[in-house]
């Protein structure tokens, strides 16, 4: 190649075409960069999304509670007796996983006693796996089933029967603002299908397809997020089974297309809600569960963790 001209001139061409290469480049780069931020974003919300298995159906990994909890059949089984009682309500306690807005669905049945699912909930007492928050309670009597229980929660006890849409206030106080949801029987030692949607201030639990309770949180102690929980109840022996246990978080459009969804299938059934009759008890397990439930089905111990 021949230059044409001093060295001098041939050198500041050679920089003005760098220089030029140089604005180009930055020119691009600030077209790409919204784009990538984009993309970025839509990947983080897709992998939010995503439905996560709980139970692998063989072991009891990622779990930990008490030596009453083993798997048997697929299943995560729980069971107390006369022989071997737990002295307080005890849980099988989710391990790395803390949920804020999210879904969460599982099949279970149980007997003897109650259940339940908790959620947004902490370990109070780690020794004995206790913990304390939001409860889907799992009750054989059918205006418990499915409703929303708080669990060593101050002086809350059952903060929305099944059938209730319910608004707490910032001051304590809660009403009863419509009656949602069916009457359909519901068998405890059959298998069910628990459905939990939680995004922001507003909580939904479904059973089997069908709105159990709704409830708009503006309560001052009311917990944004927590651990997951499986419950054995203290008192008369029971047996509990879960399985397909799947979670996946919330966030943004999606959270707020679930939530639509659920809350139109409240509002499909909403009723008038009807006058208030006073309570005979304070809490959940007031009295006894009712009549005892037949045992546990025989069922192949696989696994047993405490």
């Amino acid at each position: 190649m021949r230059f044409i001209g001093s060295g001098k001139i041939c050198a500041f061409h050679i920089r003005g075409i760098a220089s030029l290469a140089k604005i180009r480049h930055a020119l691009l780069m600030k077209k790409l960069i919204p784009i990538f931020v984009a993309l970025a974003v839509a990947l983080t919300s897709a992998q939010g999304g995503e439905w996560k298995t709980l139970f692998d159906g063989k072991s009891l990994d990622g779990w930990k509670g008490l030596d009453f909890w083993s798997v048997k059949d697929g299943t995560i089984f729980g069971e107390t007796t006369e022989a071997k009682p737990t002295k307080g309500n005890t849980f099988l306690i989710l391990q790395d996983e803390v949920v804020t807005d999210f879904e969460f669905t599982c099949q279970v049945k149980f007997g003897g006693n109650n259940s339940g699912v908790m959620y947004r909930s902490n370990t109070v007492d780690e020794a004995n796996f206790v913990m304390a928050g939001y409860q889907a309670d799992l009750h054989p009597k059918a205006e418990y089933f499915g409703m929303l229980y708080g669990e060593k929660f101050g002086k809350r006890g059952i903060v929305a029967q099944r059938g209730q849409r319910v608004v707490t206030k910032a001051d304590g106080s809660k009403a009863v603002v419509n009656a949602i949801g069916d009457d359909a029987k519901l068998v405890d030692t059959e298998w069910n299908e628990l459905r939990v949607v939680a995004v922001g201030d507003r909580i939904l639990h479904f059973v089997n397809g069908q709105i159990t309770m709704d409830l708009t949180e503006n309560h001052p102690d009311a917990i944004a997020k927590g651990q997951i929980g499986l419950q054995l109840h203290a008192g008369p022996a029971m047996w509990v089974n879960f399985k397909d246990l799947k979670l996946r978080h919330l966030e943004g459009d999606e959270a707020k297309a679930v939530l639509a969804e659920g809350v139109a299938i409240s509002d499909k059934s909403a009723k008038p809600a009807p006058k208030p009759i006073p309570a005979k008890g304070k809490g959940k397990g007031k009295g006894k569960a009712g009549k005892k439930a037949a045992a546990a089905p025989a069922q192949k111990k696989t696994t047993q963790r405490g």
